[in-house]
């Protein structure tokens, strides 16, 4: 861009040098892809190219075109492309921007999917912990109805059971007629 003030009485030379430098970071950006997307370097590449062309419309506006109307129409189409790289960055903007929203919203979705996933988690937790309360409780249970009686060889009175009893040892009464209970009292 110093070809500005070195070169400032040869205007032919200064948009030579212009378009050079134009085609040579074109070359540049084409082979090195220097950012880190592929969105990114693809924008770079097409605002290189349009400056490019834009470059090449300074060649309309100088002395090699004598007729103003013709400069005019190079006016026009200058304009053109400067629309329509503004029209290719502001859907490059819009695109990230989109995506970026999007992203925040997932994000925001899948962090109010992990709190409710959290939150049933602890539900489901500590219901469970309450069931297994619940059955330590009941097997408490039975072990104190079990020490409560102490086991007794059974007695029968009615002589035609003493067959059927015989030898047999139990822990809870069956019939008062025939079992003698007895409390355990420590």
């Amino acid at each position: 861009m110093g070809s500005a003030f070195y070169l400032k009485g040869y205007g032919a030379i200064q948009i030579q040098v212009l378009n050079y430098l134009g085609l040579f970071s074109i070359i540049y950006f084409g082979n090195t892809r220097p950012l880190n997307s592929r969105m990114a370097n693809t924008i770079e590449f097409m605002n290189q190219f349009f400056v490019l062309i834009s470059y090449l419309h300074l060649f309309c506006f100088s002395d090699w075109v004598p007729q103003q109307e013709d400069q005019y129409l190079a006016g026009y189409s200058l304009i053109a492309v400067i629309l329509l790289k503004m029209s290719i960055n502001l859907v490059g903007f819009f695109k990230k921007a989109f995506r970026d929203i999007y992203l925040i919203c997932l994000k925001i979705k899948n962090t109010l999917k992990y709190w409710k996933n959290q939150r049933i988690l602890k539900l489901l937790r500590a219901e469970q912990e309450a069931q297994e309360k619940l059955k330590e409780e009941q097997k408490k249970q039975k072990e104190a109805e079990k020490a409560r009686f102490i086991p007794v060889k059974v007695k029968c009175i009615n002589p035609l059971h003493a067959e059927f009893f015989k030898g047999v040892q139990t822990e809870f009464p069956k019939h008062t007629d025939f079992i003698v209970n007895k409390p355990y009292l420590p």
